[in-house]
């Protein structure tokens, strides 16, 4: 009995904590996009597919070409310009846009690499713990071509 005990405490240890990384890190991720619009060319979508509420702290682009504002508007447009970090909290199953803009018209005609998006959230009912973030690889023709089809 003891034998057994020894062998099954360390499988079923392993088993908690594959469970637990799951649990933590990967369960509730919410889902990335880009959409075609007609306003601003291409949004970035997210949707929240966890069952508790998530908050997007920041999106960051890579290189910085593009800057992501939280609606329309001339005053939201401006203030992502300007360097201010897009955040909003996301219901479950609900779905948020983000417009696009240009930040270095320049630079998106000249670059010929992948833009990197990185969407960093965490759970409202954990918020001290961090959550891998979400990330999309892109390229500006591509952006072109998906701005093309709306």
């Amino acid at each position: 009995m003891l034998e057994f005990i020894k062998v099954t405490g360390p499988i079923v240890a392993w088993i908690t904590v594959a469970f637990l990384i799951y649990d933590r890190l990967i369960r509730g991720r919410p889902l990335a996009s880009l959409t075609p619009y007609k306003q601003s060319n291409t949004r970035l979508t997210i949707k929240n597919l966890s069952d508790v509420d998530i908050v997007i702290r920041e999106v960051i682009f890579q290189p910085a070409v593009y800057v992501a504002a939280k609606t329309n508007s001339v005053d939201h447009i401006t203030r992502a310009v300007m360097g201010d970090k897009v955040s909003c909290i996301v219901s479950p199953g609900a779905t948020v846009d983000f417009p696009l803009i240009v930040k270095d018209a320049k630079l998106e005609a000249d670059i010929k690499s992948a833009i990197r998006i990185i969407i960093r959230w965490r759970k409202t009912k954990s918020m001290w713990l961090p959550q891998v973030p979400v990330g999309i690889w892109t390229s500006p023709d591509a952006m072109r071509e998906l701005a093309k089809t709306a």
